[in-house]
């Protein structure tokens, strides 16, 4: 599921860098906005999800083996 999530991510991300480039390119926006707008996104959404990850490990404080993980 995280993996999925991850892929999911990045082709996200690279579908708002595309959807801002055209943006720039056809109409008044800003360069500026339009290269830094996906990045301040998704760093926001980083900073978030890794905020969250860190409170649910220091919570549970197990170690996974190996022999737990599910492929």
């Amino acid at each position: 599921v995280n993996l999925a999530f991850g892929i999911a991510m990045g082709f996200l991300f690279i579908f708002f860098d595309k959807i801002f480039s055209v943006m720039v390119n056809k109409s008044n926006f800003s360069p500026f906005l339009g290269a830094w707008l996906p990045i301040t996104i998704f760093g926001g959404l980083a900073i978030f999800l890794m905020k969250e990850l860190k409170g649910k490990i220091t919570t549970k404080n197990q170690i996974i083996t190996t022999d737990q993980l599910i492929f």
